[in-house]
């Protein structure tokens, strides 16, 4: 995350992609089709590029992220 997220064109997009990137150990980004033009893109990660099982890897991190915060944000609002 640390190594890729500044290369991302959104200063803040790239954090997130660059840690999901880093916690499927994939691939991710690269070149990409916007209205039928190539674009080129970084890529974030190391790794293969992501496969099916990547996409269930990566929802159930996302899942676990949401409980996460849905927890802390809970016991902060419990303390006030």
């Amino acid at each position: 995350m640390l190594r890729d997220a500044r290369k991302h064109d959104s200063p803040n997009a790239g954090w997130p992609e660059a840690a999901m990137a880093g916690a499927l150990a994939r691939e991710l980004g690269g070149p990409a089709s916007y209205e039928g033009e190539w674009m080129a893109r970084p890529t974030f990660g190391a790794g293969a590029r992501p496969d099916a099982t990547s996409l269930r890897e990566a929802l159930r991190i996302y899942r676990l992220a949401c409980l996460l915060l849905w927890l802390i944000v809970g016991g902060i609002a419990c303390l006030r």
